[in-house]
């Protein structure tokens, strides 16, 4: 489990979790996680590969 800091550091939500005192990491992620433009265009762009027909991808 883990995530991208807004640095761009990977980081271990369950660090960061224990960091705060928080009982989860679900509760952590679910309080701070935030998706930057560029990673929802990514994850969007990545899904429609996904869907496209094979004969349709490049």
């Amino acid at each position: 489990m883990g995530g991208v800091h807004e640095s761009g550091r990977r980081v271990n939500v369950k660090v960061v979790s224990a960091e705060l005192g928080h009982a989860t990491a679900h509760f952590t992620q679910d309080t701070y996680q935030s998706v930057f433009p560029e990673v929802a265009k990514a994850a969007a762009e990545a899904t429609a590969a996904m869907l496209k027909p094979a004969a349709h991808r490049a």
